[in-house]
């Protein structure tokens, strides 16, 4: 430490004197030199962070066990079943709806609802209660699944029992995923499977028209998005009724006024002349024995009457009918159609029957409307080569089909129901005012065939 002192700090203050005092410059600069090297070697040195290691190099992640691996591959299973679930969830509702342009009555429409329900989603048991005149009863109206054939018949009181009966009287949904700790659940013996069910109301705006219920086997079977899409069945439902009612008061108004006027030309022409017919009939009666010529002229008159009457009796029928039936029969009109379709479209044709005359002419002219608007379907988009007709009727009604070889077409495509491109709504509109059903089956690539049937006896 001396050594240091004395070389560092008091080394340079002699040769600062010596150089002061003008001494050799070569003993000077020698003695500067020393002192310096001398620092330099004994002044402390700075300690360097050590270098770090070298890492060694990357080695892989060691691979998941067999365990993660099955619990990825049970989530990935399980996240495709959700989607694949909403996805035919999606697909129900937009069929359903699809279907609501296409059909207005209840019986036929419900059933339809029940059916995919249970077929898209697998559940056991899908029903659907209505409330009825009486506004406290509930009664099943459709019912589809793997059991529980007793549910069609079984009637709920609103309000009262059960989970339906509940959601009917509060307007609100109810989700039991265990019906064993859900105290509103009404245990049935042909239901006995049942541990989960969803019921939903049919409503519009704060009115109750009735109750969609499912049902299933399994604990914890329904879930948040279930429970929406049911909601929405129903509301679809709703809409379907309130569309039924407006229908069937729009068609009992047409009805009536078509009741009225023909009650008037019945007045104005067929009851008036008969009166006439009548009382010439009284007089020659009364003149037959004592004046006979009196007698015949009162005849011939009451003939001309007859005659009368009977052209009027036949223009009020014709009125029912159309234009094309005027003077000809329900057959030889649509042979007719057939033969001038083909000729103008370049496509073969068929058409069977057994019916001459034998039907009400609503009927007859309802059937024919129907025929020539798929007959003019097909000139203008089917590319027949071949059509084939046939209208039969027996104990069970009349049946029509009319098939066609044609491109085809998706018969639930929304764009095609939406702009009428293939007149279907027409057709379903004048078969429901016969009372009657028309269904439209159909494949792009694979024809079409339209097939009506209406409960109708021979006239």
């Amino acid at each position: 430490m001396l050594l240091a002192f004395w070389s560092g700090v008091l080394a340079p203050l002699i040769a600062w004197s010596l150089w002061r005092s003008r001494a050799s410059r070569a003993l000077v600069a020698a003695a500067t030199v020393a002192s310096l090297l001398v620092f330099l070697v004994r002044r402390p040195r700075v300690a360097e962070a050590p270098a770090p290691p070298a890492e060694p190099p990357e080695t892989p992640a060691p691979p998941a066990n067999a365990h993660d691996r099955h619990r990825l591959e049970a989530l990935i299973i399980e996240r495709t079943a959700r989607l694949r679930h909403r996805a035919e969830q999606l697909r129900t509702i937009n069929l359903v709806g699809q279907r609501l342009v296409q059909i207005r009555n209840l019986d036929e429409l419900l059933p339809f609802i029940a059916s995919e329900l249970a077929n898209a989603f697998s559940f056991e048991n899908v029903n659907i209660f209505l409330i009825g005149d009486d506004p406290t009863v509930l009664e099943a109206r459709a019912s589809a699944g793997k059991y529980g054939q007793e549910t069609p018949h079984h009637r709920l009181r609103v309000g009262e029992q059960g989970i339906v009966g509940w959601v009917a009287g509060s307007g609100q949904p109810l989700m039991a995923n265990d019906v064993s700790r859900e105290p509103r659940y009404l245990f049935r013996d042909w239901l006995a499977e049942t541990r989960a069910e969803l019921a939903v109301p049919i409503r519009i705006g704060d009115q109750v028209l009735g109750v969609l219920d499912i049902e299933s086997r399994h604990v914890d079977a329904f879930d948040e998005t279930d429970l929406s899409t049911a909601q929405t069945l129903a509301d679809l439902i709703a809409v379907a009724i309130e569309n039924a009612r407006l229908y069937d008061q729009t068609r009992e108004l047409a009805v009536t006024e078509e009741r009225n006027r023909l009650a008037r030309e019945i007045h104005d022409t067929i009851a008036q002349g008969l009166t006439a017919l009548t009382m010439q009939l009284e007089l020659a009666d009364a003149a037959l024995p004592a004046d006979p010529e009196r007698a015949r002229e009162a005849i011939a008159r009451a003939l001309g009457l007859a005659r009368l009457n009977l052209e009027e009796a036949r223009r009020s029928v014709q009125n029912l009918r159309s234009r094309s039936l005027t003077r000809k029969s329900l057959a030889d009109a649509i042979r007719s159609l057939l033969e001038q379709s083909s000729k103008e479209n370049g496509y073969y044709y068929s058409f069977r029957h057994n019916v001459e005359g034998e039907i009400a002419p609503a009927i007859e002219n309802g059937v024919y409307r129907i025929v020539q608007e798929a007959v003019n379907n097909i000139n203008r988009h089917a590319q027949a080569s071949e059509v084939n007709v046939a209208i039969e009727l027996n104990g069970n009604g009349l049946r029509l089909l009319v098939e066609d070889d044609g491109v085809g077409f998706d018969p639930h495509d929304p764009v095609l129901i939406g702009d009428g491109h293939f007149g279907m709504i027409g057709m379903q509109e004048r078969a429901h005012l016969l009372g009657g059903t028309l269904h439209v089956r159909s494949t792009p690539g694979d024809g079409t065939a339209i097939e009506l049937h209406i409960p109708v006896k021979p006239a």
